[in-house]
């Protein structure tokens, strides 16, 4: 059995982590996890927890998801293998107690009491005997606007959470997952002007990882925005920690980090009054974490000196920009802040601790979604507050109006004229760390957890061992081996670096916008059209992150993944919804992300969201995935072809094969490939087996009536030549099915649909004829090339695949390719602010579809060149 070699995509410089990750199997590979024995270099067993993620269709393993705990000696790589004799004994182990009011974990190392009702999420944290943190809670503040008595009036109004229930969602040996979940209330019963009180607002759910033998805690938060836009905006909303003091305040520490190092104060800092060389060296030991010890009568006047300084009781950095944070301290509420620094990207970590030590917090992608902070209140008291801000109160509200009152369809590319652009049922999901400590830990130790900026340590395999399993579609290896091969990869290359750089250099960053890229450029403007409609923000359309993720897998790049892993999270949560009456569908591009009318089932599917769950067993990512299994459903309500059947008399319900019934099956084959249903293999089935018995709906596209109940279609009109039956994935969807499946007269009905796009297909206007389709628009294009690439490998057609490789490498028909592969052009222009990199005509839609079909036909005709 071959060793499977896994990686750390970033090796952590910390000790005594734990990490979840995954392996993926050949078909007939695994059949029981439970065989599945992690070795380090030297041969000695690494105990892990193993579970099955998702199946092959002969039952055995597709992808197996693992836990481990590394001590001190973190090795550079590990080796997996199939072991079946082979016995894993754990020294330690997570405990997990539950009764009807709370849950507590032990992980050898803590232990915590996570209520299951109330307002305090975390009851406690200990480490040993010590109290680390109590009262773990959320802050929520909203503020509205009044002209009631004449005057413009702001009042902000506080919330307290409410507890609505918590699991025990993920139980072994070395990792446990607890999920809480509630919303918030008021505290007073009416509002400044009268109204009721809201019941249920921003709904929230959170999961706390622990791992064996581990005094870290992962924290998944997620909130859902249920709220009237126009009226209920959040002011501030956080994570607030009560940490016990008692030491001395010389010897309680806060620590912010910066741009590359932290920031490091106490309440009572040891300023050289004295001007001895003695306290002059204590200062620089207490700036650097140590505690301060004095000799009551040697010290005695430089005691009395110190005890006549200032006492800082609270400190606040805040990131207002992805290119500024300000760092700021006051002796009380009453008085004003003084500021300290400021920088411009933090690498989003704090700490709070005395002598018997304290709690470290990172926020992950702490200043690409900002606004963010941190707030440390009471510092001088018993008992001191550590508040991790998602959305600060010091600035702007968060506003998720709309940027207008009306649609502009025809000139804008905003879809329908409907106008149903709301927030209400977007949610936000956010990472964070605690690090918790029953000692003072060192300047130096906490530097090495503010440099990790809340990423989870993750082990991958290798891009060949991602590429030989064949556990994703469309993934090959890059391949230099031919001077046109070369260019393909140079261009690959090339168009996803513009993107990384691009992020950057146009600043797509912010709470509701990071993960996401812009549509379409304006040459006018030298910008991204922004404010233009359906043209300015991307959402899923065209499915970049499929492009991103396979880019990822063939590479092993960090860059890449970190991007990858940020379009997932937004893409997952902004742009779909998650409550309401489109729960379950997503928003099409537009100026605002939840702007357009086009509601539609393809943005929120499950299939764009796999690859990373299939890279980390991340469960809100597998929840959401298990959300829409049944999306098909919900098309009864929200017909997406209502613009155009507006007085279809028998009141049919309209859809697509591309991309509405394709969503529907790539939902259920994730469903079936993740729990062996096997209601979800007879959907998929049934609807194979109409487009088998009329290929002109799989290969026009058309529009079809839909029944639900029975998973039936029946035709209603059908079309020419259309590239929706290709561009949302549908040739990465249907040809996994195929395989899966092992479907040969559905693999031939793809070959056909990729010919019927080419000139190669005999007879096509007789047969399109037969069938009452139109002829126009079957014709060769970037957006089916990767089907007709398929087809011409399995009907071997050498003039086909010399035609394709001459489309992917024709400059004069893709210019914008010799920009990108020439770097693009540098601007300095005195119509634009600054500086800029241009590729004229740029679209995502173009590097996203160009990059997934060369990267189909590399893997189907790559040898032609």
């Amino acid at each position: 059995m071959q060793e499977i070699k896994l990686k750390w995509l970033v090796k952590p410089q910390v000790s005594n982590i734990g990490t979840t990750f995954c392996i993926p199997w050949k078909k007939g590979e695994l059949r029981n996890t439970k065989n599945v024995v992690v070795r380090s270099k030297d041969g000695s067993i690494i105990p892990t927890q193993n579970w099955p993620l998702s199946y092959w269709g002969d039952g055995s393993v597709k992808v197996s998801g693992h836990a481990a705990f590394f001590g001190t000696n973190l090795p550079d790589e590990v080796f997996a293998c199939i072991e079946e004799d082979t016995v894993t004994k754990f020294e330690t182990m997570v405990e997990v107690y539950e009764d009807k009011e709370y849950i507590s974990v032990t992980t050898g190392k803590l232990e915590c009491k996570i209520s299951k009702a109330g307002d305090k999420i975390i009851e406690y944290l200990k480490v040993g005997q010590k109290i680390i943190c109590s009262n773990f809670t959320q802050i929520l503040t909203t503020e509205r606007t009044s002209n009631f008595t004449g005057y413009r009036t702001k009042v902000e109004e506080e919330y307290i959470p409410q507890i609505l229930g918590a699991t025990v969602e993920s139980r072994g040996p070395l990792r446990c997952v607890i999920k809480v979940w509630g919303r918030h209330l008021r505290n007073t019963k009416m509002t400044f002007d009268g109204s009721l009180l809201k019941q249920g607002w921003l709904p929230f759910e959170m999961r706390l990882y622990f791992y064996a033998n581990s005094d870290k805690i992962k924290l998944v938060h997620t909130f859902i925005y249920n709220g009237n836009p126009h009226q209920d905006f959040i002011k501030g909303l956080g994570l607030k920690f009560n940490l016990p003091l008692h030491s001395p305040l010389y010897n309680r520490f806060v620590r912010f980090g910066g741009d590359s190092g932290l920031f490091c104060e106490s309440p009572k800092n040891l300023i050289d009054v004295d001007r001895r060389e003695k306290y002059k060296a204590m200062f620089q030991n207490q700036f650097n974490g140590q505690l301060v010890d004095f000799d009551i009568d040697e010290d005695h006047h430089y005691i009395r000196e110190i005890n006549n300084t200032p006492e800082w009781d609270e400190f606040i950095l805040f990131q207002d920009s992805s290119e500024h944070y300000v760092i700021k301290k006051r002796t009380s509420c009453q008085c004003s802040f003084v500021k300290a620094t400021e920088g411009r990207g933090s690498m989003g970590f704090a700490y709070v601790g005395d002598e018997n030590g304290g709690l470290g917090v990172a926020l992950k992608d702490f200043w690409q979604k900002y606004p963010s902070g941190f707030e440390v209140k009471a510092l001088t008291s018993s008992e001191a507050n550590l508040i991790v801000w998602l959305w600060p109160p010091y600035g702007e509200v968060m506003d998720l109006r709309h940027y207008d009152f009306g649609t502009y369809t025809s000139s804008s590319y905003e879809g329908f004229d409907e106008y149903r652009s709301t927030p209400y049922g977007i949610a936000n999901t956010n990472e964070l760390w605690l690090y918790c400590f029953d000692y003072p830990p060192t300047t130096e130790q906490l530097l090495e957890y503010a440099k990790m900026q809340g990423f989870s340590p993750l082990l991958v395999c290798s891009p060949e061992r991602y590429k030989e399993t064949e556990i994703f579609g469309g993934l090959n290896l890059p391949d230099n081996s031919s001077p046109k091969k070369e260019e393909i990869e140079r261009i690959l290359t090339a168009i996803v670096d513009f993107y990384l750089k691009e992020v950057e250099r146009r600043k797509w960053y912010s709470f509701w916008d990071y993960g996401d890229f812009m549509h379409s450029y304006d040459i006018v403007r030298h910008m991204w059209k922004y404010d233009i409609g359906g043209y300015a923000w991307q959402n899923t359309e065209l499915v970049p992150n499929i492009w991103l993720w396979l880019m990822f897998l063939r590479t092993g790049r960090f860059d890449i993944f970190k991007m990858a892993e940020a379009m997932t999270r937004h893409t997952s949560e902004v742009d779909v919804y998650h409550l309401g009456e489109y729960k379950g569908l997503g928003s099409r591009h537009n100026v605002v992300h939840w702007g357009c009318g086009c509601k539609e089932v393809r943005i929120s599917m499950a299939y764009l969201h796999r690859y990373y769950y299939y890279l980390t067993a991340d469960e809100r990512i597998g929840q959401l995935m298990d959300d829409v299994k049944d999306i098909d459903r919900q098309i009864m309500h929200m017909d997406p072809m209502r613009a155009y059947f507006t007085n279809d008399p028998e009141n049919r319900v309209h859809i697509r094969v591309g991309p509405d019934v394709m969503t529907f099956c790539a939902n259920w084959f994730v469903r079936w490939e993740r729990y062996q249903e096997e209601i979800y293999k007879q959907k998929i089935i049934k609807i194979l087996d109409f487009l088998k018995k009329n290929p002109a709906a799989f290969i026009s596209g058309g529009v079809f009536d839909y029944d639900p109940e029975k998973t039936q279609l029946k035709p209603v009109e059908y079309t020419g030549g259309s590239n929706f039956v290709f561009c949302f994935g549908n040739t990465l969807v249907w040809l996994e099915i195929a395989k899966n499946f092992e479907d040969k007269e559905f693999e031939d009905l793809c070959v056909q649909q990729g010919l019927f796009y080419t000139e190669f297909k005999e007879n096509k206007d007789e047969i399109l004829k037969s069938w009452g389709v139109p002829s126009f628009g079957f014709k060769l294009n970037m957006l089916n090339i990767g089907m007709a690439a398929f087809a011409a490998m399995k009907k071997n057609i050498p003039a086909l695949k010399k035609e394709i490789w001459q489309m992917f490498l024709d400059y004069d028909k893709n210019p914008r390719l010799k920009f990108i592969c020439d770097g693009g052009i540098d601007l300095q222009l005195a119509t634009v602010p600054a500086p800029v990199v241009e590729v004229p005509f740029i679209s995502t839609n173009i590097a996203s579809q160009w990059s997934l079909n060369a990267l189909l036909a590399l893997e189907f005709i790559g040898d032609e060149l």
